[in-house]
């Protein structure tokens, strides 16, 4: 099953063999464990490391569609955004709106979109993410969305004109250059 899924097959394009698949994966994360219950011997240490080698394999092609999934609908959907409103006017003076940015009013939870992901593209997302996490790959799940997200959130940052700054650049900045860094210019 997983030769087919590493050759041509992606996940999501058919339920019930994603399903089949996860279950699969499932079964093999209880077996390891229960394997490594056993006292060690050639057999048990045999079925432990050949059953260890399958679900490794199963979370690297779970791990590349994960990344594949958040890069693509990224890149793909980025002039579909809505493009941002403007900011609206504080009731501060006009002395205090020179120094401070001016924040945005939140969005009621009822607006909330994301659209860079479908649906269908969500949901795959869930149960790729699910799958890892119970087979104990959570931290390299969070490893691969934080990486993506990150990478996105430069791209994004650099499109718009902001410079991206290290913490050892921070750092090594003089404080007063790093205050006039950190405050907003005039409107």
């Amino acid at each position: 099953m997983i030769t087919k899924y590493d050759s041509n097959a992606k996940f999501g394009q058919k339920q019930e063999e994603d399903s089949s698949f996860i279950e699969s994966l499932n079964c093999i994360s209880k077996l390891i464990n229960v394997l490594g219950e056993f006292p060690s011997n050639s057999t048990t240490a045999s079925c432990f490391n050949r059953a260890s080698t399958i679900l490794h394999l199963a979370m690297s092609l779970l791990d590349s569609e994960f990344r594949l999934i958040l890069e693509t609908c990224n890149q793909g959907n980025n002039a579909d955004l809505k493009s941002p409103k403007p900011l609206k006017q504080s009731s501060f003076s006009s002395r205090q709106e020179s120094t401070y940015c001016v924040i945005p009013e939140s969005k009621s939870s009822e607006d909330v979109e994301f659209p860079a992901y479908t649906s269908e593209e969500i949901s795959k997302m869930n149960r790729i993410a699910t799958a890892m996490i119970s087979s104990g790959y959570e931290s390299r799940c969070c490893m691969v969305y934080n990486m993506v997200r990150r990478n996105a959130f430069s791209s994004e940052l650099d499109k718009l004109g902001f410079e991206n700054i290290s913490i050892d650049d921070v750092q090594r900045m003089q404080w007063q250059s790093l205050e006039g860094e950190l405050l907003c210019g005039s409107l």
